[in-house]
């Protein structure tokens, strides 16, 4: 006969597992709605994507046609655009679409992870928060890898509480070509596993290194290292143009962890989660959120702007940690109408359905807003950069060089070599910021054919050294944009 407890339990799992998947679904419809009302695209994505395109042309893993720099720091992720495009298939689409569905995927593995722990409950609500949250929908529709990248991340760590090596190794080794940062997080996962186990999965780290070893043996003959330039770029750079940059980073955490009465609740319950998750030696999760405060703590200490997407690969255990805080102020309202014969089975099916439903709603009503604000910047790209791209296709020679910083959507439509003068994808400008006029000492080096500055750019050039502006080059184009008072970019060619 039937244990009533175990009929108990699997209703609930049948009703943990059909809140996971609305979840699921409800996460993937919510930003295929808002990416088909903003049809938002990363300035950062078209650097990926135009190494994407050379590759399916022939070209080779180049972002400047000859030039065998790594400026993108997602390899495997460049390699399955190319592959869209070699094929023929829409690869801006797809690409945005695989971040959608594997945003749908870190949902499931929010649950998963919470049932390893125990709390089916905290899952769902972490899944939810995760679904309905502005960074992971602004992120995930902008075709950048990082919604890949975060899924991945997830999946190492439910391999590790599972105690599952292979897919631990597996699953590090596909994290590192998706972005070389991932390494610290299967890194760190790897070795709590090989402690806790006290053995050394030597398949797991055959296959993991058969995994890897093409794409560094690959990157060793044809970049001379798998490091991607653009790292070293940015720490070279911001460190010099951005010092004084640590109160615009700490503007940025503020941004993410206290803009508002809900997300100061959420970093209230973070930190009742983090010390009940201390006191119960809650191992799962602390061993990922000491990954989390490596993470955040190098952004931190870094020159590097905290852009928004950098935000993203720890936020579910963020949230998850959250919803433990929530489930401990949740049990102890319990204890209370329990001690006063108001609780039952019954009514904590309702009150979990209500809460869930009312998170989903408070999501659905914040949409408008959120679109909005995505859209705002996304016309900048669409009736700014990507007709400026456009223009230089038009205008300059096949073989022109163009000296501009925002090299995305410019760099992508107008198909013609770059000098990037942050050093991306362009690392020979980096020894102009060791001089104490960077932008002249690029100008007077490589003589570009084109300027694309921005007036900023060209008021400290002109400063500098006014002969260039009124004696080499010549301004031909001054880029206006009717939402803001004054020019975007001067464009200048050399005489």
């Amino acid at each position: 006969m039937t244990n009533h407890a175990d009929e108990r339990w699997r209703l609930s799992f049948r009703e943990n597992r059909a809140y996971t998947w609305v979840i699921v679904v409800f996460a993937v419809a919510i930003r295929s709605y808002v990416s088909l009302k903003t049809h938002s695209t990363g300035e950062d994505f078209f650097i990926t994507l135009r190494y994407a395109r050379d590759i399916a042309l022939g070209e080779g893993f180049t972002y400047n046609a000859g030039q065998h720099v790594l400026g993108t720091t997602t390899p495997l992720y460049t390699l399955i655009l190319a592959l869209f495009l070699w094929l023929h298939l829409p690869a801006i689409f797809l690409g945005k679409l695989l971040n959608i569905v594997a945003d749908g995927v870190t949902c499931w593995l929010i649950c998963k992870f919470a049932e390893e722990m125990r709390a089916p409950t905290a899952g769902l609500l972490a899944a939810l928060l995760y679904a309905v949250g502005v960074t992971p929908i602004s992120v995930s529709i902008s075709g950048m890898e990082t919604g890949l990248v975060t899924c991945v991340g997830m999946a190492a760590i439910v391999a590790f509480a599972r105690s599952h090596s292979l897919s631990l190794w597996v699953l590090t080794a596909v994290l590192f070509l998706l972005r070389i940062d991932g390494l610290v997080l299967g890194g760190l996962l790897l070795v709590a596993q090989i402690y806790r186990s006290r053995r050394f999965d030597g398949g797991g780290a055959t296959i993991a290194g058969l995994i890897v070893l093409p794409w560094l043996l690959f990157a060793l003959l044809y970049f001379g290292s798998p490091m991607p330039s653009s790292v070293v770029a940015k720490l070279t750079v911001y460190k010099v143009t951005m010092a004084s940059s640590h109160r615009a980073i700490l503007e940025a955490f503020k941004t993410q962890f206290d803009r508002g009465l809900f997300q100061d609740i959420l970093t209230l319950l973070f930190g009742v989660g983090l010390g009940e998750s201390l006191l119960k030696r809650r191992w799962q999760l602390l061993i990922p959120l000491g990954w989390m405060a490596i993470y955040y703590g190098t952004m931190l200490g870094s020159p590097v702007p905290a852009f928004s997407w950098y935000f993203l690969p720890p936020w579910p255990l963020y949230l998850m940690t959250a919803a433990f805080g929530g489930r401990f102020f949740a049990r102890a309202g319990w204890a209370y109408l329990s001690s006063n014969r108001f609780a039952s089975e019954r009514a904590w099916r309702f009150i979990k359905a209500g809460g869930l439903v009312l998170i989903a709603l408070l999501g659905l009503l914040h949409l408008p807003h959120l679109i909005v604000e995505i859209q705002q910047p996304q016309l900048e790209e669409d009736e700014v950069l990507r007709p400026t791209g456009l223009w230089f296709r038009r205008h300059a020679a096949p073989n022109d060089l163009i000296l501009l910083e925002p090299i995305g959507t410019i760099g992508y439509y107008s198909e013609r070599p770059i000098l990037d003068m942050i050093g991306l994808v362009t690392p020979q400008v980096l020894p102009c910021y060791r001089t104490s006029k960077p932008l002249l000492c690029m100008v007077t080096r490589f003589r570009p054919r084109w300027l694309c500055l921005r007036p900023k750019e060209a008021k400290a050039l002109r400063q500098e050294a006014p002969m260039v502006l009124s004696g080499d080059y010549r301004c031909v184009r001054i880029v206006r944009w009717q939402r803001a008072a004054s020019p975007i970019f001067f464009i200048f060619r050399r005489q």
